[in-house]
C-alpha cells in the first residue's frame, strides 16, 4: 500500500534568483512570518555562482513549510518563470523577487480577496493584485481607482492610467497557458508581452493594500534603466510588436504610447538585423502598419544615433 501524495498547496511562491544569496534571507524570513501557511516556496536558480544552493538547501532542512530548489543554466528570469510554472504544485502562482519581502498577512490577504469573488465568476479572473510599499511604508506608484476594483491590467494601464510597481498572483493554469517566448541568445523578454495577453482574456481583483515590500538595488536599477536598445533587440522588438498587434484597441486612451511602440519596433528591428520588408511582413494589420510607417523617420534617426554611440563605446570613448 502506497501513501497518498501530499495535498497540493494553495500557493506556490516562486522566486527566480541569480547570485542573490545576500538578499534571499529577506524572502525567507518574510515567508516564515506568514499567517497563512498553505504554501510552498519554489526557488529556481538561474545559474548562480554564489552560495545560493547551500543557503536554500539549509533552509529546506529546517523550515516548517515545503521548499524546493531547482538549478538551471543561466537564461534569464523569463526562462526561470517558464520552468517554475511547469513545476508549481499550487493552485495559485505568486512570484516574489529575490531581493524583496512581503508583509506577514500577504498570503492571508490574497486568499481572502480571492475568496471574496463570487464562486460563479472566478473563472473570469486570473488572480488578485495589490499595491507595493518601500521599506519605510510609503506606497510605490499609483493606487487603484477603488479599494476593491475588478478590471484587467490593460484597462488599468491605458484607460485608468495607473502606474508604478504592483504585485499579484495568477491561477497556475492561466500562467501555464501564457508562457514567455524564449528567443535564442536572449536573456530578457519584456513582461508586458505575457501580462497583456493574460489581460486580454482575464480580469483581476485589485486591492488597495500594500503587501509587498520593494527594496531597490541602485546598481541593478541603473543597469536596467541604461541598457541600450541594441541589447536584446529581438526581444524588445517582439515586445513592441505585441503591443501594436494585440493591444491597439487602447490607442485612443494613450496614443503616445503606441506611437513610441511603433518607433521602438522599427528601431530595435534594425538592431536585430531586420530590414523594412521583414518588419512590414511581421506586422499584420493596417493600423499597426500605419503607425510603423509614420514613425520610420524618428526610428531611423534613433537607430543611427544608437549606432554612433555603440561604436564610440566599443572603441573606449564616451558619449553624451
Amino acid at each position: 500500500m502506497t501513501a497518498d501524495p501530499p495535498a497540493a498547496p494553495v500557493f506556490t511562491v516562486f522566486t527566480a534568483t541569480y547570485n542573490r544569496a545576500h538578499t534571499l534571507t529577506r524572502v525567507y524570513d518574510s515567508l516564515c512570518a506568514q499567517t497563512f501557511r498553505d504554501f510552498e516556496w519554489l526557488v529556481v536558480d538561474d545559474g548562480s555562482t554564489d552560495a545560493t544552493a547551500q543557503l536554500v538547501n539549509d533552509w529546506a532542512q529546517k523550515a516548517n513549510f515545503p521548499i524546493r530548489y531547482v538549478a538551471k543554466a543561466n537564461g534569464g528570469k523569463h526562462t526561470a518563470w517558464n520552468l517554475g510554472v511547469g513545476l508549481a504544485r499550487g493552485q495559485f502562482f505568486l512570484s516574489l523577487d529575490s531581493d524583496d519581502a512581503c508583509t506577514p498577512d500577504a498570503l492571508e490577504s490574497f486568499y481572502a480577496a480571492w475568496q471574496s469573488i463570487e464562486p460563479a465568476r472566478r473563472s473570469e479572473f486570473t488572480g488578485v493584485c495589490c499595491l507595493v510599499a518601500d521599506p519605510q511604508g510609503q506606497v510605490v506608484g499609483d493606487r487603484f481607482p477603488a479599494d476593491v476594483f475588478d478590471s484587467d491590467s490593460n484597462a488599468l494601464r491605458y484607460r485608468h492610467r495607473v502606474k508604478g510597481e504592483k504585485w499579484g498572483f495568477h491561477r497556475t493554469e492561466v500562467a501555464r497557458e501564457n508562457l514567455f517566448p524564449e528567443l535564442p541568445g536572449t536573456s530578457y523578454v519584456p513582461e508586458s508581452i505575457v501580462w497583456g495577453r493574460i489581460a486580454s482574456r482575464y480580469k483581476e481583483r485589485f486591492i488597495n493594500k500594500a503587501l509587498r515590500i520593494y527594496f531597490q538595488d541602485p546598481t541593478e536599477h541603473s543597469r536596467l534603466t541604461l541598457a541600450p536598445m541594441w541589447k536584446n533587440p529581438a526581444a524588445l522588438a517582439l515586445g513592441a510588436r505585441a503591443a501594436l498587434e494585440e493591444r491597439l484597441q487602447w490607442f485612443a486612451y494613450d496614443p503616445k504610447f503606441f506611437f513610441w511602440a511603433a518607433a521602438i519596433y522599427a528601431r530595435t528591428s534594425w538592431h536585430a538585423g531586420d530590414g523594412l520588408s521583414r518588419q512590414w511582413r511581421q506586422l499584420p494589420g493596417r493600423a499597426a502598419r500605419a503607425l510603423w510607417f509614420a514613425m520610420l523617420p524618428v526610428a531611423w534617426w534613433q537607430y543611427r544615433r544608437d549606432t554612433v554611440r555603440r561604436r564610440a563605446l566599443e572603441h573606449g570613448g564616451s558619449v553624451a
